[in-house]
């Protein structure tokens, strides 16, 4: 009599990536956020400036690689994805 298993059979794409990717170490200098990664994947950053009128959450989506990754932080990296000029963001019109 052979014994059947009664646990699902795991596809090898799903064995080889069970974990998310994730942020070793992180910090901002100069202008920059310099970031190492456990794995490929895409990182969302959310960035609320500081000073403006207003609790406007800008969204950006970045593709990052394994290791180490920089993202300059400029007034560009703030603007929506649709392209809005910068005076309309700043001042919500």
């Amino acid at each position: 009599m052979a014994e059947e298993s009664s646990a699902p059979a795991a596809t090898p794409a799903a064995a080889a990536d069970a974990a998310a990717p994730r942020i070793v170490a992180a910090r901002v200098a100069g202008g920059a956020l310099r970031l190492r990664v456990s794995e490929a994947g895409r990182l969302q950053l959310r960035l609320v400036r500081i000073g403006a009128r207003g609790h406007r959450v800008f969204t950006r989506v970045f593709n990052v690689r394994e290791g180490a990754n920089t993202i300059r932080l400029t007034a560009t990296t703030a603007l929506s994805e649709r392209g809005g000029r910068r005076d309309e963001q700043q001042h919500g019109r």
